[in-house]
């Protein structure tokens, strides 16, 4: 008998995971597992079909059902606001969120976690930008199998979940290498908690997918996000792709850990990330990190034994009162009601003022929504940065910042906003540093592109440029 099952759906461009997780007295046990690959080629009939077979012979109902997608998936920001802002922290939110998306706020959906940083004296404020079209997409394919997921989140959050619940890592530095067949991703966990995600694509080539180059970018990420150098660190690796198993020596890499020693029941899955997934379902609530709009959130109830005992018990113990209690009881009984009703008054009073100052601050946001547009945007300054790319020339690093303020007093209309700085800096591997700049030179909003290093690699027989490009300034209506 279980007290809550979950069932867990790990959705990627190759394959639906399918885990069934029961929560136990003991613990939480990994009930089944189902695959379907390909499932794009599937008629959609059919794959409801296929999953409703599996969950009625281990007879779970469609309920409880969580989404899991890889942190790849969306874009992923920290920022960090100063404790002086926490009276108006979601207004300096909001703003930061307009000057991460280029486009239309609307076409997004933004999820965000927000944590007290004491050591640093400020609030770390991760945000999970997510194109609200895939969002629709993945919705529209759930409800065309009959399925109503609950939550939708990324496999990092899982994890996190498993990392705290484990007595010997929860207060480590922790690395979790997800292995796939083009790429790897790399999270990140300080004192048991989310801190940072990196996606690295493979370099192409025989020597691209080595475990080397995956130890490689965690040595970045881990003085990217200021780790002790004395500290040691715990690395585990999931392979989503097994042909990474055959990389990792033993003997060469003794510290490496798979991904299963994280968790005390035994799975005998290598790919942990429909689990985890399966794990963040089980241990959240309504008000929990996800990815489905607020406006089209349904949660769908199911029944615990427990509480149904504890209620069972409450009544019995009340029912006994009552039989045995005189007029004093009774009256006590009534006073803790009261109390009860007056408590719950202020509580709505404080969300009515919550309620008010958000219906405001949205305002606000709309207000300077309508103010802020970027003249050129990301997606067409990739284009260009693409079409002029040589057979052989990599990007691997690309990073803007754009500096906005208030136009001068003496100008006829202050509402006005001025670009002062629109910069890019772009790094990787090409045939000719040179040829590849001068190419650059030649788009139209391009105001300036600035070679600030390029050194011949030995690796590959290939220049490694960086780039900063400076976009013509121009008016912000």
């Amino acid at each position: 008998m279980y007290l809550k099952t979950v069932i867990s759906i790990l959705y990627s461009d190759a394959e639906l995971i399918i885990d069934v997780l029961g929560k136990t007295f003991k613990g939480v046990e990994l009930i089944a597992r189902h695959k379907i690959d390909s499932f794009y080629n599937k008629e959609h009939l059919l794959i409801r079909s296929e999953i409703e077979e599996f969950l009625e012979e281990l007879k779970v109902p469609k309920e409880n059902v969580v989404v899991g997608i890889t942190p790849d998936q969306v874009a992923f920001r920290k920022v960090s606001l100063p404790l002086e802002v926490e009276d108006e922290l979601e207004d300096a939110i909001s703003l930061q969120i307009m000057n991460l998306i280029p486009t239309d706020i609307t076409d997004f959906y933004v999820e965000k976690i927000v944590r007290e940083n004491k050591e640093e004296k400020c609030f770390d404020v991760f945000l999970f930008i997510i194109p609200r079209e895939k969002v629709e997409t993945i919705l529209k394919f759930f409800t065309e199998i009959d399925f109503y997921p609950q939550w939708l989140t990324i496999t990092a959050l899982g994890y996190e979940k498993l990392i705290l619940e484990n007595e010997d890592l929860k207060s480590k530095d922790v690395f979790i290498c997800d292995l796939s067949y083009e790429s790897f991703s790399i999270y990140c966990y300080k004192n048991g908690r989310f801190e940072y995600f990196k996606h690295t694509w493979i370099i192409p080539g025989p020597r691209g997918k080595e475990i080397s180059q995956v130890l490689k970018e965690v040595e970045k990420t881990a003085s990217l996000i200021r780790l002790s150098e004395d500290e040691d660190i715990e690395i585990f690796l999931n392979f989503t792709d097994e042909l990474w198993r055959e990389k990792v020596d033993k003997n060469e890499y003794p510290f490496l850990k798979n991904i299963n020693e994280i968790i005390n029941t035994p799975v005998p899955y290598n790919n942990l990330n429909s689990y985890a997934t399966g794990i963040f379902g089980l241990k959240s609530n309504r008000r929990s990190f996800n990815l489905i709009p607020k406006e089209e959130r349904v949660f769908a109830s199911s029944i615990s034994y427990i509480p149904t005992l504890v209620l069972a018990l409450v009544l019995v113990l009340l029912l006994f009162l009552n039989l045995t209690s005189g007029y004093f009881q009774k009256k006590e009984y009534l006073g803790e009601i009261n109390q009860g009703i007056v408590k719950i008054k202020k509580e709505y009073r404080r969300v009515a003022g919550i309620k008010r100052k958000i219906s405001k601050s949205k305002d606000e946001i709309l207000l300077l929504n309508r103010l802020m547009f970027h003249p050129v945007s990301n997606l067409d300054i990739i284009k260009e940065l693409t079409e002029k790319a040589g057979p052989k020339t990599y990007i691997d690093s690309y990073n803007r910042s754009v500096d906005i303020k208030p136009s001068s007093p003496k100008k006829k209309n202050n509402n006005r906003l001025f670009f002062i700085s629109d910069t890019i800096n772009i790094s990787g591997y090409t045939e000719s540093s040179i040829d590849y700049q001068t190419r650059l030179m030649d788009v139209k909003f391009f105001k300036s592109v600035i070679m600030t290093n390029s050194v011949r690699s030995n690796r590959n027989n290939l220049e490694r440029f960086q780039f900063k490009i400076e976009i013509s300034e121009e008016k912000v209506r």
